[in-house]
């Protein structure tokens, strides 16, 4: 594991114990102020605990987070790990110069390779090679925090990679 994503897992695990430090009233009424949509909560499935092991009111959330704030979280945490990852590749792209293939670079593209898009959306990647593809579809108010990437006219196709495709080839970085 690289010492970046590393960093990240100890920044998520001191963050962890912060939030359980908090007092639980405190954090279930700022939750509250903070859910406006109340519908059955889909993360824990059929059981109605929350991770302190309270019973939850029926929302959109962790107990915790909102989703919306847990995807902010995870849109932002993939930036960072791009920016890091982009500058690794040039590092050992100005060091090894022809020796590295240039589909490992981090790219943006607003297009699918088929042409078609997403209203509002634009994907970010990391490597271009089927097989060893990670993609994000990112809101399109991120592409100026993106400009660090290789811009693409359209994106590489598509090597039809599943949420835990990209979990496993995270944990390979």
């Amino acid at each position: 594991m690289s010492g970046f994503a590393q960093g990240v897992i100890n920044f998520a695990q001191c963050m962890r114990k912060n939030i359980r430090r908090k007092n639980m009233n405190e954090i279930k009424t700022q939750h509250a102020d903070k859910c406006a949509s109340k519908i059955k909560h889909r993360y824990f499935g059929d059981r109605r605990n929350g991770p302190n092991g309270d019973e939850m009111e029926d929302c959109d959330c962790d107990g915790y987070h909102t989703f919306d704030e847990l995807y902010e979280h995870r849109i932002v945490l993939f930036i960072a790990l791009c920016k890091e990852k982009n500058k690794f590749y040039k590092h050992l792209k100005e060091t090894y110069k022809k020796s590295v293939k240039d589909s490992l670079g981090v790219w943006r593209a607003k297009l699918h390779s088929d042409g078609t898009s997403f209203d509002g959306w634009f994907i970010l990647g990391i490597d271009k090679e089927k097989g060893k593809q990670i993609t994000y579809h990112l809101p399109i108010s991120k592409w100026e925090e993106t400009e660090f990437a290789e811009t693409l006219d359209k994106a590489p196709e598509w090597d039809g990679h599943t949420s835990d495709d990209v979990l496993e080839r995270l944990k390979k970085i």
